[in-house]
């Protein structure tokens, strides 16, 4: 299953990432602080990072290579 988190590099999205990488899901997490997100990539359950600061980026994206 594929799982879109947005808010990804700190507090609850951060946290919620690495549980649901820990199950398993295929992950794509979002979020506007690139260099916060890039400290999740050595976390090996997380499948793609993405850099996208606003929320139409991240529908065009999700729409056009994801879904």
């Amino acid at each position: 299953m594929k799982v879109l988190i947005t808010g990804a590099s700190t507090g609850i999205g951060k946290e919620m990432a690495l549980y649901l990488g820990k199950l398993g899901y295929d992950l794509y997490v979002v979020a506007r602080n690139r260099d916060k997100l890039n400290l999740l990539k050595k976390h090996e359950n997380l499948y793609k990072l993405l850099s996208l600061p606003r929320g139409e980026e991240i529908v065009d994206y999700w729409d056009k290579k994801i879904s």
